[in-house]
């Protein structure tokens, strides 16, 4: 919510090999009006939440602000009614670091979550915020009740045309120490694959013009279909098989997502 114009890529991380989600400022918003508010925002799934009640445990990430001082990062429940906001100091402008801080205590088992498939887990990192946010700030380090986003100390980071921030690696791991195990890609292709996936079917020459498909790795949820040739329609989609009908036989690719 802001008259900030931004463009976001996908870019080389500050390590060779990795990416990481870069963000750049196109239309300036250096008056912030009170409710104006612009977050990065990332969510993480019901089932990879649960084991975080109660237990302490760590988020970190890998970093950069166009502007120096504090950003706030916000984790929030599915019902919007417990936030847990932390205060991250820039000390060096336009230059990667690495984030991290523990939340003690973890979860609590108070407010409404969610442990299955579905949102469990809101991450937000703030870049602006208005008086709305800041005029009833947050109180760092804490669980609260209610919708907080921010601390009063929130700069802004869309002042100027061609800011530029961007983020990586982000994880939570069980415990007080940033983990350092990685998933293999074959695990993370899967992971990836629960959400998004490309599928290409040849429609054989047959009777009723179908054709199906197992999917290797079953989706989140049973996914939306969009894609495919000239008279193509899709039925008895689910989570773990695809069929599809088209009036001419041809070559057929499908892009599949299932979104939180």
């Amino acid at each position: 919510t802001s008259a900030a114009v931004l463009t976001v890529d996908q870019v080389t991380g500050s390590v060779s090999g990795k990416y990481a989600r870069q963000v750049t400022i196109t239309t300036a918003d250096a008056s912030v009006a009170a409710g104006d508010i612009l977050t990065d925002s990332h969510i993480v799934e019901g089932y990879d939440i649960s084991q975080l009640v109660g237990k302490d445990f760590t988020v970190s990430f890998t970093a950069k602000f166009p502007v120096t001082g504090i950003h706030c990062v916000t984790l929030r429940n599915y019902g919007i009614n417990r936030s847990y906001v932390h205060e991250i100091n820039c000390v060096a402008a336009n230059t990667y670091a690495d984030y991290s801080f523990t939340v003690v205590g973890g979860l609590p088992s108070t407010g409404t979550w969610a442990y299955t498939n579905g949102i469990g887990l809101y991450f937000n990192m703030q870049h602006m915020a208005g008086t709305t946010f800041t005029g009833t700030p947050a109180t760092a380090d804490t669980w609260m009740t209610g919708n907080y986003m921010t601390t009063a100390n929130q700069v802004n980071d869309c002042a100027t045309i061609g800011n530029v921030w961007a983020m990586e690696e982000f994880r939570i791991d069980l415990g007080t120490v940033k983990g350092t195990e990685w998933p293999s890609y074959q695990e993370n292709l899967a992971r990836c694959q629960r959400y998004y996936r490309t599928v290409k079917l040849a429609i054989a020459a047959s009777t009723d013009n179908t054709s199906s498909t197992l999917l290797s790795t079953s989706m989140r949820d049973v996914p939306t279909i969009t894609g495919g040739g000239a008279g193509f329609t899709s039925t008895g989609t689910t989570n773990e098989a695809l069929l599809c009908y088209q009036t001419a036989r041809a070559n057929v690719t499908l892009t599949l997502a299932s979104r939180l």
